[in-house]
């Protein structure tokens, strides 16, 4: 398996907030959500959502919930429409454990499998209901993410202007090589105000 290198702009405007463990929260409690809205040249053409829940506790680890949802309709067009629901579950501190994301692609159905364990990895995708590709590889799971898990990843890093942040991010077909530049602090105008956020890209 060919592990292939790329700089992803992740051009991201990040709140300065730290994502951090929260020992007090209950099983299922939000720990952090982000809506997003995606917008070409300006035009709504969707909305995705990211919730992390804090899990349970087995044995001496966590492991928390992080629930992605999108639907997106290019162009405004019915038959274009795209829609996932994912969910990548980690440990307390965002090492992925096991992902199932299933969505669609102008009416065709896709879904992920994946599952770190024992210093290994391996990820299925499948098309159509039938498996198209399989990813099986050692890693060090502390050093791994997903597209799920990358951003809170990051955030959970406090990361400071002018840090290279570096992971390996499953895509759900592909492994590439990430390397995430933190630059200085802007201020960022929101429907609720302006708040100030690094850019990383």
């Amino acid at each position: 398996m060919m592990l292939h290198t790329k700089l992803v702009s992740l051009l991201t405007l990040l709140p300065l907030l730290a994502l951090s463990p929260d020992a007090e929260a209950a099983a299922g409690k939000k720990l952090l959500e982000l809506r997003y809205e995606v917008r070409v040249s300006g035009l709504k053409i969707g909305k995705a959502r990211l919730t992390v829940f804090r899990g349970k506790k087995k044995g001496d680890k966590r492991i928390d919930r992080i629930r992605f949802k999108a639907d997106v309709k290019p162009l405004g067009v019915a038959a274009l429409k795209m829609g996932g629901d994912g969910t990548t579950w980690v440990t307390s501190d965002y090492a992925p454990v096991k992902a199932r994301w299933a969505w669609s692609e102008m009416g065709r159905p896709a879904e992920v499998k994946a599952q770190w364990a024992n210093g290994a990895f391996d990820g299925r995708y499948f098309r159509d209901g039938a498996e198209r590709k399989r990813i099986k590889t050692k890693t060090n799971q502390q050093q791994m993410t997903d597209v799920v898990t990358v951003l809170p990843w990051i955030m959970s890093e406090k990361p400071k202007a002018g840090q290279t942040l570096k992971t390996t991010t499953f895509t759900g077909n592909q492994l590439y090589n990430v390397t995430a530049k933190v630059g200085g602090a802007e201020s960022v105008a929101l429907p609720t105000g302006d708040r100030k956020a690094l850019r990383v890209e």
